[in-house]
């Protein structure tokens, strides 16, 4: 067996390439008017446990800069374990100024090293890139972006969370149901209503093709 590690990194995932359709609208719709600086923020947050991911999305929009797609232009920025203070308000600041900025998307890619006490009240959408087996979890990546409805008149109080994945595989039905029975435990406890953390109703984002889930 031989693992041809180019090959793969020369096929992008199918769940980023349907992602990237639902931020394309969304930039084409909040891009409208006459306006040189959007009324509003938007961006996106795809949080990750493994390192892997992160090099693997640099090499895909390495790629896709090289096409020199016309249209919107993409911005990814990195955050990992490690990285100092002054980076990461850097990378703040850069994110909530290309939020703002017409014609350009800012995704930041982060590791578990996001998940406490760093603001990302910019992005629109949260992206659980890998479903994590405790929601509290998931829930914690959630609430960086949840300030966004607190914030100031250049943010829209309104946010979308997705959750990717491949159809129809067993590991992801299993995963699903842990979260789910989890949450469901928590919320009894708490003295809240028995409900599921990923529900069955969840809209599947139109557009996508069988084997990918976005939800």
């Amino acid at each position: 067996f031989e693992f041809d590690k180019v090959a793969i990194q020369s096929r992008p995932d199918a769940r980023l390439k349907h992602l990237l359709k639902q931020f394309r609208q969304e930039a084409e719709e909040a891009d409208r008017g006459t306006e040189e600086i959007r009324s509003h923020k938007i961006g996106a947050v795809i949080f990750t446990e493994w390192l892997g991911t992160l090099s693997n999305l640099r090499h895909f929009f390495k790629q896709l800069h090289q096409r020199a797609e016309e249209g919107l232009n993409f911005k990814l920025h990195f955050l990992k374990g490690g990285t100092g203070t002054d980076e990461l308000r850097r990378i703040k600041e850069v994110c909530h100024r290309e939020a703002l900025t017409k014609g350009v998307f800012p995704i930041l890619v982060t590791t578990p090293a996001g998940e406490v006490g760093i603001e990302m009240a910019w992005a629109s959408n949260m992206v659980h890139w890998d479903i994590h087996t405790n929601p509290q979890r998931m829930e914690q990546r959630t609430w960086r972006v949840d300030r966004r409805i607190k914030q100031g008149s250049s943010i829209k109080p309104t946010y979308r969370v997705f959750f990717v994945n491949f159809a129809g595989f067993a590991l992801v039905s299993r995963l699903k149901e842990t979260v789910n029975q989890r949450w469901r435990t928590s919320s009894v406890q708490l003295g809240g209503e028995e409900e599921d953390y990923i529900h069955a109703t969840s809209k599947e984002v139109s557009g996508s093709s069988h084997p990918v889930c976005l939800w």
